[in-house]
């Protein structure tokens, strides 16, 4: 597992309705005026019939109607230094999550400990690839979203400290646990992953965003570094990395 130095990971940008969604639809407004969390992926990938980014959001907003565009050029404003983004609004993004249609009534479940988050991964013992994946929570350890950040051979999966953060912060989490598997077989930690676990603890604290557990799932158990760690802080090393759990029906 290695954490690669670059600038930041580019976002996924897409453009969609700028709206309010009525209480029937599943796409609400998101914590920051550029975010639109968990839209149908219907919704997501129509660009005709957009209205202009600026123009009032409004909940009676007919898609079928003509979209309302600004004017770039010609005596709409009354000064050149009001000229929105200098006449380029048009490279004006939204950024989007996206979910599936099937979760739609469901109720997220809810993560009270180690167990919870291992046995939510445990289908990645079976791969033969290595993933890094971030499970983003609520101030009530509600799941609000699972992000697969990186992914690669045995070994050799490389991911930047912002991948495995960015979906936490578009969804305003309070916390989040990171969760990677060893093909090996083996979930007993490297000297990587401890040196990864402290970078991301060390981002999510600038970020607001706590760090509950780092988990290292394989076909003999899984290993969760917040139980090998006192206070479960997780950028402190941990004092024993050969402990592990065993899965509950082969204990």
């Amino acid at each position: 597992m290695t954490v690669t130095s670059c600038p930041l990971a580019a976002w996924l940008h897409l453009r969609v309705p700028f709206r309010v969604p009525s209480a029937q639809e599943d796409a609400i407004v998101g914590p920051f005026p550029d975010v639109v969390l968990y839209a149908d992926s219907d919704k997501l990938t129509e660009t005709e019939g957009l209205i202009d980014v600026h123009a009032h959001p409004n909940p009676d907003y007919d898609p079928e109607a003509r979209p309302r565009k600004r004017r770039r050029r010609g005596p709409t404003l009354e000064h050149p230094s009001l000229d929105l983004y200098g006449g380029e609004e048009g490279l004006l993004v939204r950024t989007a999550l996206i979910r599936s249609d099937k979760y739609r009534d469901r109720k997220p479940p809810v993560v009270q400990g180690a167990h919870d988050i291992a046995r939510m991964c445990r289908h990645l013992t079976h791969s033969p690839n290595e993933y890094m994946v971030s499970i983003s929570l609520n101030a009530a350890n509600e799941v609000l979203a699972i992000h697969e950040a990186g992914v690669g051979p045995a070994g050799h999966v490389a991911f930047t400290v912002q991948q495995i953060l960015k979906v936490a912060f578009l969804t305003s989490a309070v916390s989040m646990a990171m969760v990677h598997n060893h093909p090996s077989g083996d979930p007993r930690p490297s000297a990587d992953d401890i040196r990864t676990t402290r970078a991301v603890a060390e981002g999510g604290g600038c970020l607001g965003i706590s760090i509950i557990d780092h988990i290292i799932v394989a076909r003999r158990g899984f290993y969760a570094f917040a139980h090998a760690i006192p206070r479960g802080d997780l950028l402190e090393t941990p004092r024993d990395t050969r402990k592990f759990t065993p899965w509950p029906d082969e204990s």
